[in-house]
């Protein structure tokens, strides 16, 4: 055996695994450190990539995005920072060029933008103006409703400064930011970090960070204002007294015009026309909420909607949430999801998980079960796969004498002994020859999230092949659970279709072989060490080298063990992964 080799293969293993080398790319979410700053890259679906490269620089690419933050920057950073950049920045769609962070106490997320793409952030209207480094900035403040934050999904203010002219380098003295919201009772908490970011939401596009430096200096001296405007220092709140089953609209049209129609169990209750300010549209009802777009004329004429939020008696739902929308224009049609933007005349529906019902005038009688009207279920309900196999699954639906118009589903299935085979379809879902489908989403480990719609609906039928779910098994025996999880199903009526479920399992084996008890433990002593990577570079330089568990050792499950493996138990050992995505 070659000793020397191996040795050097090890050495290798090691400096790769803790962050030595200058240049790294990085494709699934991520945060770490390198070039003395930290770095985070992180996307909800579509494509992208950050190469980090050296001291503060990056570059990023993205295609067909939701939404991604690629930034790098320091922890917990001070007010007294000040950051020096320039970069190639190319973006196609909505993107921002900026300055990016946090801080605690209040929760705060802010954001100091030099430049943008194709709309202007954050689309509301400026508390007034300021000037710093050369430039004039305008300051909006936004709220987010239990959305996700560095605390989990919760409620928290959004600060911004955006600059009035796009430029793409310069200095920005983050105090003078801090201290003009601080006129407006924008009050910053303490620093969870100060970085500089590339920002794409629902579009495609590349930047190159040629220069960023975080240093500590600046005046930080109070800001004189362009445009004086009074101190706010309490969130105004909206001064009509609503209902119990009040039902707020916050939206704003592109060009002024545009007509939402707004639907609650299926009836329309109110119609409003918007202006080109956001604005709260109010009305009640109760059961599930569809509001439509109905005056595109499908003239490129720039009228398109924003839908923010609706407020459903008292409960905020985030337009951008909704796994239906069949008004925003995503992969060259019209349909999709996860958006607040409606191109096309069509609707985005936001389940509320109630319907109206009379109140008993007497004694009150149980209410009788809801009979389910179609049912989806995965087949075959029991399959059994070997290890490292990549294998499809089936969603059957049986819709008795109902069609099926539009649908948000979550398949779910337990991510430790299963994975979405994103190598064989991106999204690891496609329509059946009985389906259609307009969107899915395999980034959270454990869950497609899929939705559809068809104006005509499918069905009725029994045992129509609706969906093709593609997975692959990890180099681990067991049984695994997949079963569905229902968002919302409606017919062409938008009425809501009850609708029953059927699990199945996927039973994992390799016949005669042992198989792998733990990932990456080559010696079935119980740990994944530097030994199991050491034993991966052997196995790799002498296929015939005796271990107890090779099958283990292929983390990756590329079907064979590769000095790869060997890095990525050797990254594990020492901290820089926390787990292996086989």
């Amino acid at each position: 055996m070659n000793v020397k080799k191996i040795t050097a293969l090890i050495a290798l293993v090691l400096l790769c695994s803790t962050g030595f080398l200058t240049a790294q790319s990085i494709c699934d979410n991520s945060t770490g450190q390198q070039g003395g700053y930290t770095y985070e890259y992180w996307k909800d679906q579509g494509s992208g990539c950050m190469e980090l490269g050296s001291g503060g620089t990056f570059s990023i690419n993205w295609n067909n995005i939701n939404n991604l933050l690629a930034r790098k920057g320091v922890r917990p950073g001070s007010k007294d920072n000040v950051v020096t950049y320039a970069a190639d920045y190319r973006p196609n769609g909505n993107s921002y060029l900026c300055v990016y962070g946090w801080t605690r106490n209040p929760l705060v997320e802010y954001y100091i933008v030099e430049s943008y793409g194709t709309w202007k952030p954050p689309g509301a209207s400026p508390m007034g103006t300021f000037s710093s480094d050369g430039g004039t900035y305008e300051i909006f403040r936004t709220q987010r409703v239990n959305q996700p934050s560095i605390d989990g999904n919760t409620t928290f203010y959004q600060y911004w400064s955006v600059r009035t002219q796009k430029i793409t380098s310069g200095t920005i003295t983050v105090g003078n930011h801090f201290n003009a919201w601080a006129q407006k009772g924008m009050n910053m908490g303490s620093m969870y970090e100060v970085s500089f970011c590339v920002e794409g939401y629902q579009s495609s596009g590349t930047a190159n960070v040629t220069k960023m430096e975080i240093t500590t200096g600046g005046s930080n001296t109070p800001v004189p204002e362009n445009t004086p405007t009074p101190v706010v220092t309490n969130p105004p709140t909206p001064t009509p007294e609503l209902g119990p089953d009040a039902i707020v609209v916050r939206a704003v049209g592109t060009q002024g015009g545009e007509n939402l129609d707004i639907k609650v169990g299926g009836a329309t209750v109110a119609s409003f026309t918007l202006t080109t300010t956001m604005e709260d549209y109010v009305t009640s009802g109760t059961g599930n909420v569809e509001v439509h777009y109905t005056n595109d004329d499908n003239v490129d004429n720039g009228m398109d909607v924003q839908l923010d939020y609706i407020i459903y008696h008292g409960t905020t739902m985030q337009a951008e949430d909704q796994t239906v929308n069949t008004a925003v224009w995503q992969d060259s049609s019209c349909g999709g999801s996860l958006s607040e933007m409606m191109h096309c005349s069509g609707y985005i529906a936001f389940p509320t998980g109630t319907e109206e019902t009379p109140v008993p005038t007497e004694t009150p009688t149980p209410t009788p079960p809801v009979t389910a009207e179609a049912k989806l279920a995965i087949s075959p309900a029991s399959k059994t796969v070997n290890l490292n196999s990549n294998f499809t699954l089936t969603v059957a639906l049986s819709s008795n004498s109902k069609a099926i118009a539009s649908y948000g589903i979550d398949v779910n299935y337990d991510s430790s002994l299963l994975a979405a085979d994103t190598s064989t379809d991106a999204d690891a879902a496609a329509a059946g020859t009985d389906g259609y489908i307009a969107a899915a989403n395999a980034s959270t480990p454990g869950k497609i999230s899929i939705t559809g719609f068809d104006v005509n609906g499918k069905g009725p039928g029994t045992n129509l092949n609706f969906l093709t779910i593609y997975l692959k098994s990890r180099a681990q025996k067991g049984t695994a659970s997949v079963s569905i999880g229902i968002n919302m199903i409606t017919d062409p009526s938008t009425a809501d279709v009850a609708t029953a479920t059927e699990s199945g399992t996927v039973v994992i084996t390799d016949g005669s072989n042992p198989g792998c008890e733990l990932l990456g433990d080559g010696n079935n002593d119980g740990a994944v060490n530097i030994v199991d990577a050491l034993l991966a570079a052997q196995l790799y330089v002498d296929p015939s080298t005796s271990v107890a568990a090779p099958d283990c050792l292929d983390v990756d499950c590329s079907g064979t063990v590769t000095i790869v493996d060997a890095l990525l138990i050797a990254q594990k050992y020492v901290g820089s992964i926390s787990s292996f995505d086989c």
